[in-house]
């Protein structure tokens, strides 16, 4: 296994993908830890590299022989590359793919307007996908395919298709109804229709969804909470709606 020097002008470029502005100049992105390096070397995406502390990870030293170019890193070096505050010994440089999307054909998508944490967008991910959902559209905010996302969503964004929208009212104009979250006045999520072809709408963590979403909304719905809680957070927000829809419509 080759060793890949700190002075490297590989390494170098791949220690500024924390950064969006660099992800978007390199095309490249960061996957880090053992099970989310895993889940993207099952995957289709494109793998550049995969990164290891040599000897920690044998199995995933083996998966990506098979699969892309392995490198070796001494300790000091992962921890500048990692993005998380502790390494886990293991990097993977991936190539997110062109995000093609054919909104006509889906029946049920997420729809994340200007959501700013990482996190929040990672752990919606990750229940899209077990909740059958089939795309995930982001307008605005924080990027989905940044290394903390993806730590978030534990894979699930190796798999789920995600688009970026100018205008997330496009959603409209392939027939989908905009199902929107509101705090008060919307109709009980335990009432509410959510069958058909829907995109659920969430919106900023500390805003909510704009003016511009919510009076286009098709349909308003509220959850229920009791004593004076005010909100949710976003992710708990949209598990609840989600697998709403799908225990009563599969």
């Amino acid at each position: 296994m080759q060793t890949l020097g700190k002075h490297s002008p590989r390494f170098k470029a791949w220690c500024r993908l924390g950064e969006a502005r660099a992800r978007r100049e390199q095309g490249l992105t960061l996957a880090e830890g053992p099970a989310v390096v895993a889940e993207l070397l099952a995957s289709a995406w494109e793998v550049e590299a995969v990164l290891v502390e040599p000897g920690r990870h044998p199995k995933l030293e083996q998966l990506a022989r098979g699969r892309t170019e392995l490198l070796a890193l001494e300790p000091q070096q992962m921890e500048r590359l990692a993005a998380a505050q502790t390494s886990q010994g293991v990097v993977a440089i991936t190539r997110p793919p062109e995000e093609t999307l054919e909104l006509a054909r889906a029946n049920f998508v997420l729809l994340l307007e200007d959501l700013h944490d990482p996190g929040n967008l990672g752990t919606l991910a990750r229940t899209a996908r077990a909740a059958g959902v089939e795309a995930l559209l982001v307008t605005g905010g924080t990027d989905p395919y940044g290394p903390k996302a993806l730590r978030a969503a534990a894979g699930a964004l190796f798999h789920l298709p995600v688009a970026r929208l100018e205008d997330p009212l496009a959603v409209l104009a392939v027939g989908l109804e905009l199902v929107c979250t509101v705090a008060r006045g919307g109709q009980g999520l335990f009432e509410a229709d959510l069958g058909g072809r829907i995109a659920i709408a969430l919106g900023n963590e500390k805003r909510g969804l704009s003016d511009q979403l919510l009076t286009a909304a098709t349909r308003l719905v509220t959850i229920p909470m009791q004593g004076d809680c005010e909100s949710l957070n976003v992710a708990v927000s949209g598990a609840l709606l989600m697998y709403e829809r799908v225990r009563r419509y599969g």
